[in-house]
């Protein structure tokens, strides 16, 4: 807090750094939630289809091409909307 001529001014951007870092968590524990999903729809589920054989194996590759696409799609996306 500083002395502005006769009238007291509040810094209110000092908490912006601890927001910083509160923010560099959050993108943390997404990418953690995501990642964590990934393993348990793909990786647990349609990488042992794919060795199986047969109908299992190629639905399984279909599922895991069309996934990976959609990701992709959004990915990259223009979501300014210009």
């Amino acid at each position: 807090m500083y002395r502005s001529g006769t009238v007291m001014a509040w810094n209110v951007f000092r908490f912006c750094t601890a927001l910083r870092g509160l923010g560099s968590i959050m993108i943390l524990l997404v990418l953690a939630v995501v990642g964590v999903t990934y393993y348990a729809v793909v990786v647990s589920n349609y990488f042992p289809a794919l060795y199986d054989g047969g109908l299992a194996s190629l639905s399984a590759l279909a599922v895991l091409i069309l996934f990976h696409v959609l990701v992709s799609f959004s990915k990259n996306c223009n979501l300014s909307g210009n």
